[in-house]
């Protein structure tokens, strides 16, 4: 039986596919409406570091103030040879706005319209307005707690992909290839995507809605399947189907450890994961969770939620989704990585819920 909580989302995912029709039809004119408008709705500040060749574009929305770890994310990235651009989807005190100038290069505030790609897209045409000469863009927001861990390379990744599109995470969609795409921990955009007109056409044209299933389906997910089929190349740090060599690294008891938080992720399938954990210590036992976790009755993103997984993989990511997901790893996660967690996204996590 499923849990309750995803009951409830599954009606309300069903509810917000209701709107597509009319989200569809209306779209071209809220976004005319927005972009008229949003020189009166918005503010730009410039900040006082100067813009390099290599920019993040690092949205917040964090209208009860300013958490210390998006302040550290921000100095981690100008330690990479990031320039800091902050899009806010909140108005910013004082305080925090001077905060955040004197780590940045601009800081944008604007009303929260269109989720995350909204802010993205305001941010973007800010650039290509502005004429900024840009080799490199990331894009990332503070959903997620970055980095987790000390030490962590996606940044280098980013920095020498020589792929049009680069991402953090390829998604699984073995039944539906044409559909894989880089999850919204982080994307980059490189040079030659930059400087092609079909950039600054997808952001313009790009229709936005507060309706967030509408900007999963037809912004997070249609950005990569709108630039591959138009031949840009693409590229990810991590895919599920390498995550079989870091079983290989995990110990019997990781492995028992890995189980037991999918069953308790995914109940339904809880009666045939405890009992393949009943048989622990025997022979065949690691052949067997190894075939296991190769099926398709594995949710493969679990590796991106194990603790002792995250670690072999060096993933510097958390989510702070309220889900009760989510809810269940972070205290594992406080836990069991205590000594290779930033100490400041270590607090914030561990009081989270």
């Amino acid at each position: 039986m499923l849990p309750m909580w995803k009951v409830k989302r599954e009606v309300l995912r069903a509810k917000d596919h209701v709107r597509f029709p009319f989200i569809a039809l209306s779209g071209p004119m809220r976004r005319d409406w927005h972009d008229l408008h949003k020189s009166q709705t918005s503010r730009y500040t410039t900040g006082q570091l100067a813009v390099g060749p290599n920019v993040v574009l690092y949205l917040l929305y964090q209208p009860k103030g300013l958490l210390a770890s998006s302040v550290e994310t921000c100095r981690y990235f100008a330690t990479k040879g990031f320039s800091v651009f902050i899009v806010s989807n909140a108005p910013l005190s004082d305080a925090d706005r001077k905060t955040l100038c004197g780590l940045s290069f601009g800081v944008l505030e604007r009303e929260n319209f269109g989720y995350d790609f909204g802010g993205y897209r305001d941010g973007i045409l800010h650039l290509l307005d502005t004429g900024a000469q840009i080799n490199k863009l990331l894009i990332m927001n503070d959903s997620v707690w970055f980095p987790t861990f000390a030490g962590e390379d996606f940044l280098d990744h980013v920095l020498t992909a020589k792929t049009d599109l680069y991402g953090a995470v390829l998604s699984q969609r073995k039944q539906h290839l044409e559909q894989r795409h880089l999850q919204s921990y982080a994307v980059s955009f490189g040079k030659r995507l930059l400087a092609s007109p079909d950039f600054a056409q997808f952001w313009r044209k790009l229709l936005l809605s507060s309706n967030r299933e509408w900007t999963i389906r037809n912004c997070e997910v249609q950005l990569t399947v709108h630039f591959r089929k138009l031949g840009y190349s693409l590229g990810a740090r991590w895919g599920f189907e390498s995550l079989g060599a870091v079983l290989d690294q995990l110990s019997d008891a990781e492995l028992k450890d890995l189980l037991r938080l999918e069953a308790e992720l995914e109940r339904k399938r809880a009666p045939t994961i405890n009992a393949l954990i009943a048989t622990y210590g025997s022979e065949t036992w690691r052949s067997k969770v190894t075939e296991f976790v190769d099926s398709r009755k594995f949710r493969k993103q679990i590796m991106l939620l194990h603790p002792a997984a995250l670690s072999q993989m060096n993933f510097p990511f958390m989510k702070k989704s309220r889900e009760p997901f989510y809810s269940v790893l972070r205290p594992l996660y406080a836990k069991w990585l205590a000594d290779k967690c930033q100490p400041t996204t270590l607090k914030e996590l561990s009081d989270w819920d």
